[in-house]
């Protein structure tokens, strides 16, 4: 076999550019690992061999498979990328790169290779074990939080933690699945959506206090019909302060946090050539995690600001 030593640079280097797979490959080789495991979990080598099966890729057919070049090869002779063994290291290292990705995107679980388990049966004046074959998920041997989760808001990332002081703002069910995906988009380092979804959130928090300040506020029922949202945040900051739900001061810190996020959602939602850094410092990591924590409070704060104007109205003295 030709050493490597022994091959002119150029045809070393279009040889290492053969044996690596494509962003298109990749992608094809996760449709074929995701379609082999619609009938159960499967060892890493069973998937790797099903995708390059699923490819017309066959397993080496003998141990002295050879890529042939000629003797004098010149800057005119070129590797056939379609050989047998170019195209089963290329499309390997796809299909590993394919399992990489969907583990970390969590679309796979990672587990143990089949473990065997016993259970005792006793049957009349006999026993045996009763063998039990299972794959069980990759367990380690300690476990502590992620260091994304060692922040101070850790119990605010369970939406159900994170929306029990906010009843009275009777979210609906969409905007709870939204804040539902925002918490998960953080935990999962998607700070772009985890934002986004933020604004979605704010949004809808502003127009249920809309709904409940409908009737109390000039403007505010054209604003909530035509959705216009900055009016109805506007309007129904308008409609607290009046209802003397908070003081003017906190009225004015939940609308300036409620602007901010919608600012923050369009500016994520609508991606232009240009960027601003200042905005751009909101979707990583620890601008992220400040976010949230400062959007859990402000929330919290619009909601008791709306349970108040609901106790107004339930007590006959006001």
């Amino acid at each position: 076999m030709v050493s490597r030593m022994n091959l002119k640079k150029n045809h070393s280097d279009e040889l290492d550019g053969l044996v690596v797979a494509t962003a298109a490959e990749v992608m094809r080789a996760k449709g074929r690992i995701l379609e082999a495991l619609a009938s159960g979990p499967k060892p890493r080598a069973d998937l790797i061999s099903a995708s390059l099966a699923a490819a017309g890729v066959m397993p080496k057919q003998n141990k002295d498979e050879r890529v042939d070049v000629p003797e004098m090869a010149d800057d005119t002779w070129h590797f056939d990328a379609t050989h047998p063994a170019i195209m089963r290291v290329r499309l390997t290292d796809a299909a590993e790169e394919a399992l990489a990705q969907l583990a970390d995107s969590g679309v796979l679980a990672e587990l143990e290779t089949t473990t065997t388990a016993y259970v005792t049966i006793q049957q009349g004046g006999r026993g045996f074990g009763y063998k039990v074959d299972r794959s069980r998920p990759r367990l380690a041997s300690q476990y502590g939080l992620t260091r994304r989760t060692q922040m101070d808001a850790t119990a605010l990332l369970d939406v159900d933690i994170f929306s029990a002081d906010l009843t009275a703002l009777n979210l609906h069910d969409r905007t709870l699945r939204c804040l539902d995906e925002a918490l998960e988009s953080y935990r999962r380092g998607l700070f772009l959506s985890c934002i986004n979804l933020l604004g979605l959130v704010s949004e809808g928090a502003w127009y249920q206090v809309g709904e409940a300040l409908r009737e109390r506020v000039k403007g505010l029922p054209k604003a909530l019909d035509n959705d216009n949202a900055a009016g109805v945040i506007r309007l129904s900051a308008e409609g607290l302060r009046s209802a003397g739900a908070a003081s003017a001061s906190e009225i004015a810190e939940m609308h300036s946090h409620g602007a901010y996020l919608r600012d923050l959602r369009n500016y994520g939602v609508h991606p232009r050539s240009g960027s601003d850094d200042g905005i751009e410092h909101a979707f990583t990591d620890h601008g992220a995690g400040l976010i949230l924590m400062n959007t859990h409070r402000y929330l919290t704060r619009l909601a008791g600001a709306l349970a108040k104007v609901g106790e107004a109205r339930a007590d006959p003295q006001v």
